[in-house]
């Protein structure tokens, strides 16, 4: 009875105190899965706590040192040693000193990430960052050695994984360094072209399944690269697009046809629908009564109703609430911005928006 009385409400208290738990304590189901990725579960607490208006909670300074030290810098004759490789690693997991200016690679397999150089970004912007420490040449530099002949992106230098996950990477870098010069836009903008399925959604790579996240990649990369009407060509394909994301919705959202409600996607489809300018078109009181299942008394939301809460879905569920439900700011102070997915006012505040 005790848990079925607080589920009937949005628990803000208990979502700070989770989030500020994942940036104390790396939890022990984590300890291998995420060890290297330490950067993802600080940006997934951090973006949580601005949006619930409770970064005052932590210690602004030190954190910025650390996402500092994440950082591969450049060596050698004119900056070139370490070319490609340049930008922000997921952790020192790979034996490099820590250092709060960052430090070179300290063998051939210790590298930046792209998706960890994106959550780091978003998370010095994010506490107040002028990224005067970012080597943004540097970076740059790097997204032109990770594009490949196709126009995605791989992860790493001579990665394995290349699809559009790392091409909205790419952009979102790009968009937050205020220089696209390392991005090859048309050969990008024709890779996701090719993504585009008969139903109306993207996928990963040409010629796979249509999926919620693989839409907001897409559609956010595009519109970040200013190449929407370049690919999404008229208003049927528009409207195509945003019925398939609609009909992703049963109790709450899932991913693709046939596939189970998740939290995770409240943000993935949900935020897909805000960029198309259709915010409004879910249901938010059925949308609130799922999240209510997934949301636990102790912090956090989970995938399903029924398993434990996690960090990638204790985030994507606040921001899904705040996107969705909490239309007039009464739990979620600090909305996030769907085009980045950092907060409102950590967007506005740094590129100067007033709307």
């Amino acid at each position: 009875k005790e848990k079925k009385k607080m589920n009937e409400d949005f628990l803000r208290d208990a979502h700070v105190n989770f989030f500020l738990y994942h940036i104390k304590i790396l939890p022990q189901p984590y300890e291998d899965s995420m060890n290297t990725n330490r950067m993802t579960v600080l940006y997934f607490s951090l973006v949580g706590l601005d949006m619930l208006d409770a970064l005052d909670k932590v210690d602004k300074k030190k954190v910025i040192d650390w996402v500092y030290a994440m950082q591969v810098l450049p060596t050698g004759q004119n900056n070139q040693e370490n070319d490609g490789r340049c930008g922000f690693r997921g952790s020192l997991f790979g034996g490099a000193p820590y250092c709060s200016e960052g430090s070179p690679c300290c063998h051939h397999y210790d590298s930046s990430h792209l998706a960890m150089t994106y959550t780091s970004l978003c998370i010095l912007i994010t506490l107040g960052d002028d990224l005067s420490r970012v080597h943004k040449k540097e970076i740059v530099g790097t997204l032109k050695q990770l594009q490949l002949e196709n126009g995605s992106f791989t992860s790493i230098k001579d990665g394995p994984e290349s699809d559009t996950r790392f091409v909205y990477c790419a952009a979102a870098i790009s968009y937050m360094l205020e220089d696209f010069s390392g991005i090859d836009i048309p050969k990008a903008t024709d890779f996701l072209k090719k993504c585009l399925n008969y139903d109306g959604g993207f996928g990963l790579n040409p010629g796979r399944e249509s999926h919620g996240g693989s839409i907001y990649t897409s559609l956010a990369s595009l519109i970040i690269l200013g190449q929407k009407d370049q690919v999404l060509v008229d208003e049927k394909a528009n409207q195509n697009l945003l019925r398939f994301c609609l009909n992703r919705v049963t109790e709450g959202f899932n991913g693709r046809p046939n596939k189970l409600d998740d939290t995770c996607y409240t943000f993935w489809v949900g935020g897909s629908v805000a960029l198309l300018g259709y915010e409004n078109m879910a249901n938010p009181d059925q949308i609130k009564k799922f999240l209510l299942q997934t949301q636990k008394h102790t912090g956090g939301f989970s995938k399903l109703a029924d398993v434990k809460a996690d960090i990638l879905h204790g985030f994507y569920g606040v921001a899904g609430w705040g996107l969705i439900i909490d239309k007039e700011r009464k739990d979620i102070k600090n909305p996030i911005h769907p085009l980045l997915a950092i907060s409102e006012r950590a967007f506005n505040q740094k590129f100067n928006k007033t709307d």
